[in-house]
């Protein structure tokens, strides 16, 4: 079984990112292969019609190698970052293999004002290629998230790694039903 967690701030010290760095430390004490997809590492073309070259056609293959995605997004102006928006665009497809893929989403916002900001992306997902929300959006906002020492709330730690856990048995439940297989009779 395998997870990709995509951290998409560009900050190398965000909310969003260290939450990602939680549910991937989680996710190392499975039995669940982890691929850390860090977008700051990769900066991309602005989708549609640019070149990405082998670099990017690796992220992708990478992306849709996975049973099951955490995506962790910072949150600008009460919606997610442009730098996921864009990765996803190239990333997803119309495949019906890529179907009710579960997903896990984690933002980093300065406040807790901006919980509904990622309703939209969830959306996107679910409507575009039918993928399954694993619960709602953790966010890590405000206090939860030590900038400054990389410390994370334990309130936040335990929401995190149960969204993880819960996305784990998602997509194992979606690996025994062959639904990457049954996606294609759909």
């Amino acid at each position: 079984l395998q997870i990709a967690i995509v951290s998409s701030s560009q900050s190398s010290a965000s909310r969003s990112r260290l939450a990602a760095y939680h549910a991937h430390n989680v996710l190392q004490t499975t039995s669940v292969v982890v691929d850390f997809i860090d977008l700051h590492e990769y900066p991309l073309p602005t989708y549609p019609h640019a070149e990405g070259g082998v670099e990017l056609a690796e992220l992708i293959r990478r992306f849709n190698a996975a049973h099951g995605w955490v995506l962790a997004v910072p949150v600008y102006n009460w919606g997610a970052s442009a730098v996921l928006t864009n990765f996803l665009h190239y990333a997803l497809d119309d495949d019906p293999a890529q179907r009710y893929r579960p997903f896990v989403l984690l933002g980093g916002a300065s406040g807790l004002r901006s919980h509904l900001a990622l309703d939209g992306l969830a959306r996107t997902l679910t409507y575009e290629i039918c993928a399954v929300q694993v619960g709602p959006p953790v966010l890590a906002a405000g206090d939860l998230i030590d900038l400054e020492n990389g410390v994370v709330d334990s309130d936040l730690q335990q929401r995190i790694e149960l969204a993880v856990q819960a996305l784990v048995a998602f997509a194992r439940a979606g690996v025994a039903l062959h639904l990457d297989g049954a996606a294609n009779s759909v």
